[in-house]
């Protein structure tokens, strides 16, 4: 399986949600995310998961 990363652009976009509620949602460890250096990315397959057991 090919893992694919999304940037925190994409995300806001994927998500329809404001890069600061994005940076709050990360900052308060509520998303999953990685590092790659000094860039953080999203692992796609983990956010659907992540939407998945956060949905009403």
């Amino acid at each position: 399986m090919i893992k694919e990363y999304m940037s925190e652009k994409d995300l806001s976009k994927f998500l329809n949600i404001s890069l600061t509620s994005l940076w709050r949602l990360r900052k308060e460890n509520k998303i999953p995310y990685i590092r790659i250096g000094k860039t953080i990315r999203y692992e796609k397959n983990d956010i659907i998961k992540w939407i998945k057991t956060h949905s009403f």
